[in-house]
Formats: C-alpha cells, sequence, structure tokens
C-alpha cells in the first residue's frame, strides 16, 4: 500500500470518528435540553395550582362579602320599612281607616272586636269619627260591652269638636235619660248645634220641643220655624197645625234660620 492510499484511509476514519462524535453530542444535546424543558416546567405547576386556590378563596370571599352586605341592606330596607309602618299606624286617620275596614270588612275580614281596637286607638288621639263611632260600638255592644255611659263619654269628646251626629246622639241621651241623668235643657242645648249644622232629625226634635215646652220655652213660632226647617231638609214628619199668624211668624223666622244655617255649613266645609 502506497502512501497516498494510507492517508486516504487515515482520512476516512477521522471523518467518521468526527462523525460519531458530533451524533453523541447531538444526542447529549437534545437529552440536556429535555432535562432543561422538565426542570423549568415542574416548578410551574405548584405556582399554577397555589394561584388558583388563591383565586378561588378571594371568588369566596368576595361573594361572602356581597352576600353579607346584601342582607345588610336587606335588613336596613327592612327596618326603614318597619319603621314607615310604626309611623303609619301610629297615624289617627289610619287607625280610624283601620277601624272602619274591620267595621264594614272593607279588604280585612269584618271584627267588630278590631275595629273598637283601632277606633279607641284613633279616639284616644282626638280623632273626632272615631270618637263618634266609639259611642255607637258602645250603645249596640259591638267589639266592646255594651255601656251607654262610655257612649256618652265618647258622644261629649266629638260633640265639643262639632261633629253633628255625635251632637244629636248626646242631646237624645240627655233628653231621655239614657246613660246620664235625665236633662231636657241639655238634651235641646245639643240637639240645636246639630240643627244649625243642617242635621234633619235634631231639627225635627228641636221643632217638637218647642212645641210641648220640654227642655225649652214653649214657643209655636219657633217649633213650627224647625219643622218647616226639618221639611225642606228631606223630613216625612207631619207639621203641627198652627195658626195662620204663627205661620207667617214661622216662615219669616224660618228664612233667618236657613240662611244662618247655610253659613254654618260652608263655613265648616270651607274648614275641612
Amino acid at each position: 500500500m502506497n502512501r497516498k492510499a494510507r492517508t486516504t484511509i487515515a482520512l476516512l476514519l477521522i471523518a467518521l470518528m468526527i462523525g460519531a462524535c458530533s451524533q453523541t453530542a447531538d444526542r447529549i444535546n437534545e437529552r440536556l435540553i429535555k432535562e432543561k424543558s422538565k426542570h423549568h416546567r415542574e416548578p410551574h405547576k405548584p405556582i399554577n395550582q397555589h394561584l388558583a386556590k388563591v383565586n378561588s378563596t378571594q371568588k369566596k370571599d368576595s361573594t361572602k362579602q356581597i352576600r353579607e352586605q346584601l342582607a345588610k341592606q336587606k335588613f336596613i330596607d327592612e327596618a326603614k320599612a318597619a319603621k314607615h309602618r310604626e309611623k303609619q299606624l301610629a297615624d289617627p286617620k289610619t287607625q280610624y281607616e283601620l277601624g272602619l275596614a274591620y267595621h264594614r270588612g272593607r279588604g280585612v275580614p269584618q271584627s267588630y272586636k278590631m275595629a273598637a281596637h283601632w277606633y279607641r286607638k284613633a279616639a284616644e288621639q282626638g280623632h273626632v269619627d272615631a270618637q263618634y263611632w266609639m259611642g255607637m260600638l258602645y250603645v249596640i255592644g259591638q267589639g266592646v260591652e255594651k255601656d251607654y255611659t262610655k257612649a256618652v263619654y265618647w258622644w261629649r269628646k266629638a260633640a265639643e269638636q262639632g261633629h253633628q251626629e255625635a251632637q244629636y246622639e248626646i242631646g237624645s241621651a240627655y233628653y231621655f235619660g239614657h246613660g246620664v241623668v235625665e236633662f231636657a235643657a241639655q238634651g235641646t242645648y245639643w240637639w240645636r248645634k246639630a240643627a244649625m249644622q243642617g242635621h234633619q232629625e235634631a231639627q225635627v226634635q228641636l221643632g217638637s220641643s218647642y212645641f210641648t215646652g220640654k227642655g225649652v220655652e214653649q214657643d209655636y213660632t219657633e217649633s213650627y220655624a224647625w219643622q218647616i226647617i226639618a221639611k225642606a231638609n228631606g223630613s216625612q214628619r207631619d207639621i203641627f197645625l198652627t195658626s195662620p199668624l204663627v205661620k207667617l211668624k214661622a216662615e219669616l223666622r224660618a228664612k233667618e234660620l236657613h240662611e244662618q244655617i247655610q253659613a254654618n255649613i260652608a263655613e265648616r266645609d270651607q274648614a275641612n
């Protein structure tokens, strides 16, 4: 083998050795890269799990806070509503309307006991209509034990505030001695109060009183005048007969009374 051949073979051997080394290096390098990649991925796994746990906890805390805030707001709203209802129920007008609703069974089951309960609350605060109805309940014995004396007590309070129905009722109580000692003059006093506000039955009774002279000084002119007023106001009662002269005077008196009554009614309506 000559020198040239030997050189060629040596070069080939060197090339094979270099290629083998290169492949080995590539394999080593590839393994290192995989190891490195694995090394970098592994630490992120627990971190991500931790972050996910933190986010979940924060979300739960946030939801809890929102629920607590909503619960607190609901409590505040309910407290305000309760306070508003309590304020409304303390109002005498509301109390009277509740009493009226229970009395007549409007929107609620009829209950005289509940009607008396709410009428009393309003009456104690000076509600004039509630005072009148408390008197009526005591007379009839609805929701309360029948007691004419207590009826007069409440009618007096309402009558003193100008309630014409109460004035008529307390006038009748005194005139006929119901719940109080009979006192006809006191009876006609309250009847006149009611009659001057246009109360028809009070006008009739006042006309009768002047005719008989009970509770007032007998006066046929005044009696006839009140009978004319009552008749004009819708009364079906017969008018007592009298002389033409008394009738003439009574008609003039009735005209005068009518003007006064109309003025009183207008003043009352304006005040209301």
